[in-house]
């Protein structure tokens, strides 16, 4: 009698075992597939908090261009300005409805945005790839874009 007992009882807790560790790895593999390679934010990281400046002009449009972002926790504004020209500086808010996701990627440790935003925005949005670095012994945020244009953007204040 006793042995029988003891016989349920392994089986019943190796069975106990077996299937809390299979319930659980299924639950953290449904829940991002890719968590080895890439972590999803609901927010904008504090890291890329701030207003970011780029120095100088781009030269390769007419007018000559120059981008600012100010980052928060729930959206961003790009103010883009223009030289030379009669264009008044541009401001596009982008909140947090209009992402379509924020991620951070291990392999290249680069921050994603992906703004989806309203249709008059449509000529300026793009993927930001933002990486968080010191160019020219200053903080900075170097910023590719989806074509391969790469600029770095200056800290200027949180």
């Amino acid at each position: 009698m006793k042995f029988r007992h003891v016989i349920l009882a392994i089986v019943a807790t190796f069975g106990i075992a077996t299937a809390a560790t299979f319930s659980n790895t299924a639950t953290a593999h449904a829940a991002n597939p890719n968590a080895a390679y890439y972590h999803l934010y609901k927010t904008i990281p504090s890291v890329l908090h701030g207003t970011w400046r780029q120095k100088g002009w781009n030269r390769g449009s007419k007018p000559k261009t120059q981008y600012t972002y100010t980052i928060r926790k729930n959206s961003y504004t790009m103010y883009v300005n223009y030289q030379g020209s009669k264009k008044k500086t541009k401001k596009m808010t982008f909140p947090r409805k209009y992402f379509a996701y924020i991620d951070y990627r291990y392999s290249s440790k680069e921050y994603e945005i992906s703004p989806s935003g309203p249709m008059k925005y449509l000529g300026y949005l793009a993927i930001l790839y933002l990486k968080p670095t010191h160019h020219n012994g200053q903080k900075a945020l170097r910023c590719t874009f989806g074509g391969g244009d790469t600029i770095y953007l200056y800290w200027v204040h949180k």
